[in-house]
């Protein structure tokens, strides 16, 4: 599996993370001492805090997210990656709208054998609500 498989794969277990609105499971994908920088917050320290974003996200009606990683480079313990991400909403039961669009850049490290979220920047595209 190329480096970028595996982001993609971890990328993709946050979406179905997000689909079940499970902040928790979201958390366990960063570092202990991760960094989550969402456009327009303050930036969030370590899995407590991160958990505690997905919750404010799912309270605020947030029910899924798909995030596709365009680049990827790195070494056998670190990598970034540069991707776009499209957030959704039930706009009625049972069916999803989009809620935002972005881009984000990750920075990750590798923790015994698993790769981890390090440092997460979000930026929203203006256009996308």
């Amino acid at each position: 599996m190329t480096l970028k498989e595996q982001i993609q794969a971890v990328e993709d277990a946050l979406a179905a993370a997000m689909s079940k609105k499970n902040s928790a499971e979201i958390a366990s994908l960063y570092a202990v001492d991760a960094r989550l920088m969402p456009h327009g917050v303050p930036t969030l320290s370590g899995r407590t805090a991160i958990q505690g974003f997905f919750d404010q996200a799912f309270n605020m009606g947030i029910v899924g997210g798909k995030f596709t990683a365009l680049e990827v480079e790195g070494t056998d313990d670190e990598a970034s990656e540069i991707g776009s991400f499209e957030l959704f909403v039930e706009t009625s039961p049972g069916i999803r709208g989009t809620a935002e669009k972005g881009r984000y850049f990750v920075m990750w490290k590798r923790v015994e054998g698993q790769w981890l979220l390090f440092r997460d920047i979000i930026n929203s595209d203006e256009n996308s609500n």
